[in-house]
């Protein structure tokens, strides 16, 4: 009898010892585990809608849009001197952070340069989706891809 009240009070002191231990050194609550899990669930989420591919809602070749969208020759004539007009500006504006990056990178300011970078790639996507446009409008055809554009 001894030796079991003996068994049940030393189950007792590790159940009290796991308890405390388990409340007071709660390590994945402490570092937020489950909101690590959730956060990366958003990301993953995000990043492959990001990259899938729209289907078209509908199939209209280029003259159906404008008609649709009440765009004349005209109208198509300034969007294209417009883009192209916007397009050489963020070759210049690239040229010149492209200057200014190197700058900072001989001049040991890393941060700077990675800035700098970062913006280089935003006004690079952007002047390619003008000359992308452009490149619709003057060929008339829509749901060109990279392909067509980067051959021309």
């Amino acid at each position: 009898m001894r030796v079991a009240e003996s068994k049940k009070q030393t189950k007792q002191k590790k159940g009290f010892f796991r308890r405390v231990t388990s409340t007071f050194f709660d390590l994945p609550r402490w570092v937020s585990i489950g909101q690590y899990k959730n956060t990366n669930k958003v990301l993953y989420k995000n990043v492959r809608e990001a990259l899938r591919v729209a289907q078209p809602t509908r199939e209209e070749t280029f003259e159906q849009a404008m008609y649709r969208l009440g765009v004349s020759e005209d109208d198509l004539k300034v969007r294209l001197a417009s883009n192209q007009r916007v397009f050489v500006i963020l070759l210049a504006f690239i040229g010149f952070l492209s200057l200014y990056g190197f700058y900072l990178l001989f001049h040991g300011a890393i941060s700077g340069t990675l800035v700098v970078l970062a913006v280089i790639g935003l006004s690079a996507v952007r002047a390619f989706q003008y000359s992308f446009w452009n490149f619709q409008i003057k060929h008339r055809r829509l749901g060109c891809s990279f392909q067509d554009w980067w051959q021309s």
